[in-house]
């Protein structure tokens, strides 16, 4: 939201700031009887007065690009997911399954199916288009999101763990932003991941990474759909 490029630029012009945990503020607001902005304003500059919050840790620039990476590629993902369901769809209201097929064959696949109703040719020719778009968008994002890791002492640390690619343990980076490399080799989630708890988001599922860190919630999603 527009509030994190806020406190960064207070906090850049020196002004005493605080980030306040909004599940916490909205539970106080909720009590007036008169939701209003005049009553808001008053019910925060109480909290204000009193001390009566939880600070929250603002992430880092650098820890916002990363997820906004991860987040890219996993919106990638499931439009090339809508695409191919579609087309799906399509060919099923004229009695054809395309079944089961990689990634890599789906296109081909449908092109068989074709033969068999030539009406569908360019709809499905524009879609398998858009598809292609897409693959090559989000192969894009992988070869970044591979380049950084690469880059990263503490992704290629914990990419020596079996089940741990270049994915998750970005989103494991991102989830801790904020402590150092000792800290965060100590935590809960690391530990976790030794254990293999962490799933496999490399090989195709979803992975999320909640914790809570300094008082704050720092989550990382991302999505690992290869295919």
């Amino acid at each position: 939201s527009c509030g994190v490029h806020l406190y960064r630029g207070l906090k850049a012009a020196s002004v005493p700031i605080v980030c306040i945990c909004a599940r916490q503020a909205k539970g106080v607001l909720k009590s007036k009887v008169n939701k209003t902005d005049a009553n808001d304003a008053e019910g925060l500059a109480h909290l204000a007065r009193t001390g009566w919050y939880r600070e929250v840790y603002v992430k880092s620039t650098d820890a916002h690009e990363l997820r906004a990476l991860l987040r890219a590629r996993q919106q990638l993902g499931k439009a090339r997911r809508d695409f191919e369901n579609q087309m799906r769809a399509m060919l099923r209201v004229f009695g054809l399954k395309v079944g089961q097929v990689s990634r890599g064959r789906f296109e081909e696949r449908v092109r068989e199916l074709l033969i068999k109703v030539p009406a569908l040719h360019i709809p499905l020719d524009q879609l398998l288009m858009a598809r292609r778009s897409l693959l090559r968008a989000h192969d894009g994002l992988d070869d970044e999101a591979k380049r950084m890791a690469r880059a990263d002492e503490r992704c290629q640390l914990l990419q020596t763990m079996p089940g741990i690619g270049p994915l998750s343990s970005l989103a494991f980076v991102a989830a801790l932003d904020g402590i150092d490399q000792g800290a965060m080799f100590d935590h809960q989630l690391f530990r976790r991941a030794l254990a293999g708890d962490v799933g496999d988001a490399d090989e195709g599922q979803p992975v999320e990474l909640v914790d809570n860190l300094g008082g704050g919630l720092a989550e990382a999603r991302i999505a690992g759909s290869n295919g």
